[in-house]
């Protein structure tokens, strides 16, 4: 199982940020790569793809929304 965790910021186009912890984890074995994203704005979400990249789109999508 790889693992990483990070502090990132998260950003939009009008300038407006926030700091977030990302964490992310990756069942060889399952297939199963998943992100938690956790921050005052926005609290905590987990979010699974087939891969980190596929994990990365839902979470963009996510903050979209938000």
């Amino acid at each position: 199982m790889t693992e990483i965790d990070k502090q990132v910021t998260i950003s939009n186009k009008e300038g407006l940020f926030f700091k977030a912890r990302l964490s992310c984890s990756m069942n060889d074995g399952a297939g199963i790569a998943m992100l938690s994203l956790l921050s005052e704005e926005i609290g905590f979400t987990d979010i699974e793809g087939y891969d980190f990249f596929d994990s990365l789109i839902k979470v963009r999508q996510l903050l979209e929304e938000k």
